[in-house]
Formats: structure tokens, sequence, C-alpha cells
């Protein structure tokens, strides 16, 4: 469309001048045969050329007529640049690519039997290029994982690139890092401090424009650990698991010690009433005392008790990483053992075993998974508006009819689960 424009305008132009009777630029006893006319500048780069052919009677087919173009006054070295459009003797060319700010020599030119035939030399000048300003900044890469340690990656440098490149606003860009105290950067250099994460922006045309790296910083690779790429490392098997495919122990929320039973008399945070006697939340279990945690501390994670370190049971924000960043698949496809989360990250892979739980003296078996979380269940009873504090979470995973169903599942906290460690 633009193209068409420019043919029509030029028709236009080519009108006037023939309507006009030509701007006679150069007198007829210059060049007998051709005369050079006006131009039009096109800002900073092209112009539009026009010239008259002068003799009364020509064969288009045995005349050629055009332009000479050079920032010489001699032409040296200039090429011919044919018209584009002839209309009553008046012809044209459109030459585009020209330089900013500088001075052009043109001649329109006739060439007849072999030889040319040259109008008068003018000038132009083409306007100085407009100031361009930053509009843009692309950091690269966009995220980045550093593992702290001797043999781990410490740091990663970053490359911000400021459009357009020649701004006049781009003074240089400026760096910063959310949180220092994980990881710091100088001239695009991140360097681990910690585990956590930090944002790292770069900043240019006077604070107006940026992009940004999200960087996450890990504790080195723990023994009996898979990094599947996420914020967290995956133990490679269950809890007390022989092998991945094994189970492994059960545990009630918040005990450590293996059991074989799980009654709710024999829990640990409940009294005789089985009313929980820790982690009752900000409200208390049923207008009881409140302690504000509503997560297992340390002291009462079986994970952390049985690996140390920074090991754990999962958080269901944890779980949900691992949805969103694996693909799952039945494993193996012939005899299925669990689901196979293989990331999509680096390609790393864990495998979730089927298991059971027993809640009480029951115990429910299927091909689906259990895994507790570390959260308690806060639920507000309808009728009284109390809280109550019983359950807790765990992750539920199930296969029907070739669709992986995932739910936040609860059971009481005495019940006994198992447990897919997790380390920081």
């Amino acid at each position: 469309m633009k193209k068409l424009f420019t043919i029509a305008l030029s028709f236009v132009m080519l009108m006037l001048f023939a309507a006009c009777g030509k701007d006679k630029v150069n007198s007829r006893s210059e060049s007998y045969y051709v005369q050079t006319d006006s131009c039009h500048v096109m800002g900073y780069y092209g112009v539009n050329v026009f010239g008259t052919i002068l003799l009364e009677e020509y064969d288009e087919d045995d005349i050629e007529a055009g332009f000479f173009l050079s920032t010489k006054s001699s032409f040296d070295g200039a090429e011919p640049v044919q018209w584009q459009n002839l209309y009553q003797g008046s012809f044209m060319s459109v030459i585009l690519g020209l330089k900013p700010d500088t001075k052009y020599y043109y001649r329109a030119y006739v060439r007849q039997q072999g030889k040319y035939h040259h109008g008068k030399t003018l000038t132009f000048t083409t306007e100085p290029a407009p100031l361009h300003y930053v509009f843009e900044v692309q950091l690269s890469p966009n995220t980045a994982d550093l593992i702290l340690g001797v043999m781990g990656k410490t740091s990663v440098k970053l490359t911000a690139k400021v459009l357009p490149e020649d701004a006049v606003d781009n003074t240089g860009v400026f760096w910063k890092s959310s949180d220092p105290s994980v990881a710091t950067v100088s001239n695009g250099l991140v360097s681990a401090v910690a585990p956590g994460t930090a944002i790292i922006t770069a900043t240019a045309g006077e604070g107006s424009y940026s992009d940004k790296c999200v960087v996450t910083v890990k504790n080195p690779i723990p023994e009996g650990a898979v990094d599947l790429g996420l914020k967290v490392y995956w133990s490679a098997k269950n809890l007390g698991a022989s092998s991945q495919s094994d189970a492994g122990y059960r545990f009630a929320w918040g005990e450590t010690a293996q059991k074989q039973s799980f009654p709710a008399s024999t829990y640990k945070y409940f009294d005789a009433n089985e009313t929980p006697t820790k982690y009752t939340g900000s409200h208390g279990h049923e207008g009881g005392s409140a302690d504000n945690l509503l997560r297992l501390l340390p002291e009462d994670d079986a994970a952390h008790a049985a690996l140390g370190s920074t090991w754990r049971i999962p958080s269901w924000e944890d779980f949900a990483e691992l949805l969103d960043n694996c693909t799952m698949s039945v494993y193996p496809a012939d005899n299925p053992a669990g689901i196979k989360f293989t990331s999509k990250k680096n390609g790393n892979s864990i495998l979730l075993p089927y298991n059971s739980f027993i809640s009480g003296t029951s115990e429910y078996t299927s091909k689906k998974i259990y895994l507790w979380t570390n959260e308690v269940e806060e639920y507000q009873n309808e009728k009284t508006k109390k809280y109550m504090y019983s359950n807790a979470y765990l992750f539920t995973l199930d296969v029907i009819g070739g669709v992986f169903t995932v739910d936040k599942g609860y059971v009481k906290r005495y019940s006994g689960v198992c447990i897919r460690p997790v380390c920081d």
C-alpha cells in the first residue's frame, strides 16, 4: 500500500509539473535534450527527483532518461538511475537510502543512440536524522539458577540490550538486585550469596525502561536429591523407602517416629477429647488457645528429623510448582508402579509411587498417590463460625480414564501418610 501511495503521489506531482508548464531551472540552450527540475526531499533518507525531456519528437523505445546522483559535484563513480514514471515529457525517480544531513548533487540525463546528454546540476540537502530515545531494554537471560558451593554455578553474566542503540538518552545501564542478601549484581555479573530468590533489574533511558531476570539461588545438591530445575530439590524416593517404587514409611502429621497403627488416642498433639494441642492457627480450635502455627516446625517435621540439613515435608506450593514444570506419565507403562514426573526445564525425573494411607485402624488402598504437605487445615464451621484444626492437607494424584486428577485433600492429623521430602 505504501508503494502504491508513493507512485500515486509521484504521478500527481508529475501532473503538476506538466500542467504548470514545467519549472525551467535551466535554459534550453544549456541542453537541447533534457532539463533538470526541482526535487522533493523526503526527510533524512530519500528524494523525489524530476526532469523534463525537451525534444519535441522522440520514441520512448529509443530513448533512455534518468538521473545521476552523487555527494560529489564531479559525479565520479555515480551510476545512472533510470526513470520510474513518464508523463507528457516529465519523468521522475524515487531514490532512497540516502545519508542524513548530507548535500547531494543531481542532474537529469537523456541517453539517445548511446550518447548521454545532461541537464543542469542542482543540489539538495537531506534533513538531519531525528533524535532517537530509548524505547526498550532486553535482558538475557530472564531466569537463572545458581548453586552455592565450590562445585556449584555461583555466578552468571547478564546482557542488557538497549534499543535503539543510538538513543540519545542511553547514558548506560543501571543494575539493581531486589535482595542483595540472596544475590548481588555488578555491571551485569550476578553472584550468589544465600538460598532464595532475587529479581535483577536492568534500567536505561533515564529510568523509564527496564527488564528483569529472576535469579534462584539454591544450596548444593544433597545426596539422594534430584534437581528438576525448581526452587527446591526433590528426594529421589519417599522417606524410608528402599527404592523409587517403594512407598516407604507412613507418619502421623507432626510426628517424627515410625508407627504401625494410627489411632487418635496415640497422636502426639491431640488430648483425650481429640482436641488439637498444637498447630491451632490464629483462632484456636473451636475457640481454644491459638498458637498462630499453620505449618510444621522443623522439630515436628519427619523429613527434617530423619535427613537433617534443610530437608522438610513439601508445602502445597512445592507440589504446585512440580505440577506446573513437569510432564506426567504412568510408569512403567506395562506394569505401572506410579507416576513419573519429568522436568520441562532440564529433563530430570522422579517417580511418585502408588501408595495407601491408614486412618485409625483402616487402610485405604488404591492406585493413587497420597503424600503429606506441611500445612494444617484451617476450617470454619458454618453453624458455629468457630475454627477447627483437626485435619492436615495432603497431595493426592489419581489417573481416571487416562486423565491425571490432582486434589488438595485432607485427613485427620493422626492418619498415617507417606512423605516425599524436599530440600531447600
